[in-house]
C-alpha cells in the first residue's frame, strides 16, 4: 500500500525474490555488461601478454639452439684441443731468405738487396720467417741487424750441409772461398726444408750485388703451404 505525500506517491521496493524491472533493471544489466566487457578486455590483454611472452621465449629457444649448433660445429672441428682446418684449406705460405755475404757487407747494402729480391716476387717482408746463411756469418752485424728489424729467425748451416742442398747455381769462386759452391740458394733451400715439410723449392734464384747474394725459397710443392715453422 502506498502512502500519498505532497511530493507524490512513494515507490515501494520490490518484495524479496522479485526481480527489478523497468529502468533500474536496465541500468543493472548495463553495468553487468560493462563489467563483463572490461573483464574480457583484461583477459584479452593477459592473453596478448602471454602470446608476446611465448614469442620471446620462442626467440630465446631459437637463439639457444643456434648458439648450440655453433658450439657443436666448433667442437667438431677440434681434435686434441687444436683447431683442425677444413679439408682443402690453403694455409699461409711463408718464405726463407738465403744470404751469402762478404765480410765487408753493410746492413744498408744487404737490406737494399733483400728488399729488391722480395719486391721482384711481390713478397711482403711479413711473409718471411727465416734468414739463413753460412754458419760462420750468423754473427755478422749486418745480418743480425736485418733479422732484428724484421723479427726473422737467423740460422746458419755448415759448408758441408750447404754443399748437399742441390742448389742450381754453383760458383767455383765461392767454393774456393768458403768450401761450398753455393751459399744463398743452398741456405734458403735447407732452411725452408728443415722448418717445413722436408721439401723446398726456390722462388727466386740468387740475385747478387758487389758484397752479397740473396735467394728465396719456400717449403712444399705447388699447392697448400705447410705450417709455420716453430718460433
Amino acid at each position: 500500500m502506498t502512502t500519498p505525500t505532497a511530493a507524490g506517491p512513494l515507490v515501494s521496493a520490490p518484495p524479496k525474490g522479485i526481480t527489478a524491472t523497468g529502468p533500474a533493471a536496465g541500468a543493472v544489466r548495463c553495468r553487468a555488461v560493462a563489467d563483463s566487457v572490461a573483464a574480457g578486455a583484461v583477459r584479452g590483454r593477459a592473453v596478448a601478454d602471454s602470446v608476446a611472452a611465448g614469442a620471446v621465449r620462442g626467440r630465446a629457444v631459437a637463439d639457444s639452439v643456434a648458439a648450440g649448433a655453433g658450439r657443436g660445429s666448433a667442437a667438431s672441428g677440434a681434435e686434441g684441443g687444436q683447431a683442425v682446418a677444413p679439408a682443402g684449406a690453403v694455409r699461409e705460405r711463408w718464405y726463407a731468405v738465403g744470404v751469402g755475404a762478404r765480410p765487408q757487407v753493410t746492413a744498408g747494402e744487404l737490406a737494399g738487396l733483400i728488399d729488391r729480391a722480395l719486391a721482384e716476387r711481390a713478397i711482403a717482408p711479413e711473409a718471411v720467417r727465416l734468414l739463413a746463411t753460412l754458419d760462420r756469418r750468423i754473427a755478422h752485424p749486418a745480418l743480425r741487424a736485418i733479422a732484428a728489424v724484421h723479427g726473422w729467425a737467423l740460422i746458419g748451416f755448415s759448408a758441408d750441409e750447404l754443399a748437399t742442398a742441390g742448389a742450381p747455381t754453383a760458383s767455383a769462386r765461392v767454393l774456393g772461398a768458403v768450401g761450398t759452391p753455393s751459399v744463398a740458394e743452398a741456405a734458403a733451400l735447407l732452411a725452408a726444408a728443415a722448418h717445413g715439410d722436408g721439401t723446398a723449392r726456390l722462388i727466386l734464384p740468387k740475385r747478387t750485388a758487389a758484397t752479397a747474394a740473396v735467394a728465396i725459397a719456400t717449403s712444399g710443392q705447388a699447392g697448400p703451404a705447410v705450417a709455420d715453422p716453430p718460433a
